[in-house]
């Protein structure tokens, strides 16, 4: 367990890269990971 309080991330992307893996390996039990499919811009 870590010392640290959980963090949640959210993650926007238009699909699932290295980065995302990265982001994932670097979180530990109570941390949140949300990816947030973006698939084109508002307007």
């Amino acid at each position: 367990m870590s010392d640290r309080a959980p963090v949640s991330v959210l993650l926007p992307t238009v699909e699932w890269t290295r980065a995302c893996d990265q982001v994932a390996t670097q979180l530990v039990e109570g941390d949140e990971l949300f990816v947030i499919e973006s698939v084109g811009a508002v307007g």
